[in-house]
């Protein structure tokens, strides 16, 4: 884009910078040996040589703590009592064969009804389908079955 100043304006405009540059140029000039020098720091190395004896070993005396008693603590079991079967089929005491409600041992050697998954400390069983809240009414578990 053209410059739409008159020309008279502009010619002022780099009149006046060249003035600027030539009074800088004349003004800010120095003669490094017109002016004083600066001072340079002088530098001083000081070593002192003394003789300073040999540590001595540090002895460090520890007691060593006398051993703790072992503490060991047996519980006896009480043989279970004969396992109750609480059963929630409600059927009649009157049926034999092969559905006698888990009393039977069922093969594979074990001694608990089928679905049991815990003995409790009262000695009935416990059905619950997670280890957590089993027997928690009975006095805690005995084993867990599964």
């Amino acid at each position: 884009m053209p410059d739409i100043r008159p020309l008279y304006k502009r010619k002022r405009v780099w009149g006046g910078a060249f003035v600027l540059l030539a009074v800088g140029a004349a003004f800010g000039s120095s003669d490094p040996s017109a002016a004083s020098p600066a001072p340079r720091p002088t530098v001083t190395m000081t070593a002192t040589a003394t003789k300073t004896p040999a540590p001595a070993p540090t002895v460090t005396v520890t007691k060593s703590p006398a051993p703790a008693p072992t503490i060991t603590v047996t519980k006896t079991a009480k043989p279970a009592p004969p396992p109750t079967h609480r059963s929630s089929a409600g059927s009649s005491g009157g049926s034999s064969g092969s559905t006698s409600g888990g009393s039977s041992s069922s093969g594979g050697g074990t001694s608990h009804p089928a679905g049991t998954t815990a003995l409790c400390n009262d000695g009935t069983y416990s059905y619950a389908a997670h280890h957590q809240g089993a027997c928690s009414h009975h006095g805690g578990v005995a084993v867990f079955y599964r």
